[in-house]
């Protein structure tokens, strides 16, 4: 259940980037050659959800209010990752901190790969290998 759960969601958001892409040669963002990196990152990202769908679901058995606390924590987590904003918002002081969050770490290098054309640096592919 958890694993077809998280497939089906997978493959939803990838539809979802196959409109995105033509959506951004629409708005003049030509997609570079980096963009290859992008079902990687994908795969990765599926891993660490996967990983936090199975972890959730071991807790459900026992706590039946895990539903409840983690759609609080969903929403904590969707303010506490660069969605809607840049990355240079955060204060220096707290962007290291900021960037412990696997999943803004993932979100940047998706902006690098889809939008400016840069590769995903060592360490932040690292990170997030290694937490997936």
């Amino acid at each position: 259940m958890t694993f077809s759960a998280v497939l089906s969601a997978l493959i939803i958001s990838i539809l979802e980037f196959l409109v995105l892409i033509p959506l951004m040669v629409i708005l003049g963002v030509t997609p570079s050659i980096f963009v290859i990196f992008f079902p990687l990152l994908h795969i990765l990202f599926f891993f660490i959800i996967y990983g936090i769908a199975l972890a959730l679901a071991s807790l459900f058995v026992y706590y039946r209010d895990i539903n409840q606390i983690w759609d609080v924590l969903l929403q904590i987590g969707f303010f506490l990752s660069p969605l809607v904003y840049p990355l240079s918002l955060i204060p220096d002081k707290y962007l290291f901190y900021y960037m412990l969050n696997p999943i803004t770490r993932l979100i940047e290098m998706y902006r690098d790969v889809l939008m400016y054309g840069k590769l995903p640096g060592p360490m932040d592919l690292g990170l997030v290998l290694m937490f997936g």
